[in-house]
């Protein structure tokens, strides 16, 4: 919306707040919402299985905004299946929750603890804060030389890079390392050298972490939910 040129001449008064969801933003982008649209902006987290979970609030800064997906809802307990303090996967339970898969009782009871948690799939920590940060998904994590790399944490890195306009991360097979990572490039107008970003990635992120190849695409694909399809890309 904000690069429609006609974006200027419509009346956006009656808009009261904007969410975001689904996947991650950077605060430049939320400042630039929050400005152009001349509203509150909330980030939230949810699932068709859980119904929303957490949010932010109106008044959060726009890092808060960015970098987590705030606090739980009332009702709502969250869970991360880790020592305190560590990553995990994010574990929710909610009375908004669904009470199980349609005729699937083994998915079901793989999805739903004996505690009534729901395991989304999705690996984060709850801060001193009390935010929730997500950093990515269980099943897109792939193991370069012994090390677990989450994709998400790559691509918000990347994302940061003013050159670069999207980004996705996946992990190959290597008869070496058993997997490494690529990391797939839609530039701007002027694409930056992979020396460049290899330079920015190692001021930013542990080595192994940095992608070991790079490729620049015109696009990517998207799934029906406008999310990049990573499957296709692999």
């Amino acid at each position: 919306m904000l690069m429609e040129p006609s974006f200027g001449s419509h009346d956006l008064s009656s808009l009261r707040l904007l969410t975001l969801g689904g996947a991650p933003a950077t605060p430049d982008l939320v400042r630039q919402i929050r400005e152009s649209f001349r509203v509150p902006v909330a980030v939230r987290f949810s699932s068709t299985e859980i119904g929303l979970a957490t949010g932010t609030v109106p008044g959060d800064s726009d890092e808060v905004v960015a970098t987590t997906v705030g606090r739980p809802l009332p009702e709502v307990d969250v869970r991360i299946a880790a020592a305190s303090g560590e990553t995990g996967e994010i574990l929710v339970r909610s009375p908004a929750m669904m009470t199980g898969y349609w005729r699937d009782a083994v998915a079901t009871a793989a999805s739903i603890d004996a505690d009534g948690f729901f395991h989304t799939g999705d690996v984060g920590w709850l801060g001193s804060d009390g935010n929730l940060r997500i950093t990515g998904r269980a099943k897109d994590m792939y193991i370069r030389g012994g090390y677990n790399v989450y994709p998400a944490e790559v691509e918000a890195v990347l994302r940061e890079h003013p050159s670069v306009a999207l980004v996705a991360v996946v992990g190959v097979s290597d008869a070496v390392m058993g997997e490494r990572g690529k990391a797939f490039i839609v530039p701007r107008s002027d694409a930056p050298s992979i020396d460049e970003l290899r330079e920015f990635l190692a001021e930013r992120i542990a080595d192994y972490k940095i992608p070991d190849e790079f490729e620049f695409r015109s696009e990517l694909p998207l799934t029906a939910m406008f999310k990049i399809d990573k499957e296709a890309l692999k």
